[in-house]
């Protein structure tokens, strides 16, 4: 540590609310360097102060992670096009090649998959720009239907490594890394997708047994209320027992999905609930 300068200040001269203030505004992929300048700075990315303060700004930048390789990731900063090497993951064989699924909350990415011992989670943090094994599901499972907002993420349905399919449900809080169980879904689901609108989620299509019969209705999670509702019609379906998920995306609250078998973009109509 420097002898003779405030910490807590950050930046002497201007003090330690302008110095916030500055880095708030700067692009995310900047931190790197700024937490190399001293351990103040290190101590300050790490601690996830300057996040909050950018939420509460509603400072928001949207970066996609991409992975070509089972334990390589990148980011890609698609405003400033910049693009970001993650540290490579360290972990066992059996993740490498199993079905997983990825997501971004808040300062986290999780890649969720079956090792060795069963359904596994690894957490990339960006505060530390290192990975970790992150803490189990209380009820562990992969091939999920998932969707994140700020930073919480809900997780519905899915396999357990009995092969069962699920209807269990849980949130993940990526301020305090834990998880936390909600109500049940009406029906079990794996191969879903998951989106967040008009302040809801909702979980969409999937196959709900080993009949490998598609699922076509969604059902939509109210966070007040802590109920499900089942919505018919809320999927096209499709496809068999190896199924991708529905290829879904949320822009101003309007939901779209991908037909690829038709090369059509469509949108839901909430009026006409189709």
């Amino acid at each position: 540590m420097e002898q003779g300068l405030d910490m807590s200040s950050l930046i002497h001269v201007i003090g330690r609310d302008l110095t916030m203030k500055s880095l708030m505004s700067l692009p995310r992929y900047n931190y790197a360097r700024i937490a190399s300048l001293n351990r103040s700075f290190r101590e300050l990315i790490r601690s996830g102060e300057l996040y909050r303060l950018r939420s509460t700004h509603q400072v928001i930048e949207h970066w996609v992670y991409f992975s070509c390789d089972p334990l390589k990731w990148e980011a890609f900063d698609p405003v400033n096009e910049k693009w970001m090497n993650l540290p490579m993951m360290d972990t066992d064989l059996g993740i490498q090649f199993s079905d997983k699924e990825s997501m971004a909350v808040g300062t986290d990415l999780l890649v969720i998959g079956n090792d060795m011992l069963g359904p596994g989670i690894y957490k990339y943090s960006l505060l530390t720009n290192s990975w970790s094994q992150g803490l189990p599901m209380n009820e562990p499972r992969w091939l999920l239907g998932s969707a994140s907002f700020k930073n919480i993420a809900i997780f519905a349905g899915g396999v357990d490594r009995n092969g069962k399919i699920m209807d269990a449900v849980e949130s993940y809080d990526s301020e305090t890394g834990t998880w936390k169980t909600l109500p049940s879904m009406i029906k079990p689901r794996k191969f879903s997708s998951g989106v967040f609108m008009d302040g809801k989620f909702y979980v969409i299509g999937g196959i709900s047994s080993n009949d490998s019969n598609p699922l076509t209705c969604g059902e939509e999670y109210d966070l007040d209320t802590q109920k499900w509702t089942e919505i018919p019609n809320m999927s096209p379906g499709g496809g068999g027992p190896r199924m991708a998920p529905p290829l879904l995306a949320v822009a101003s609250n309007e939901l779209y999905a991908a037909d690829c078998a038709a090369m059509e973009l469509k949108m839901y109509s909430k009026k006409n609930k189709e």
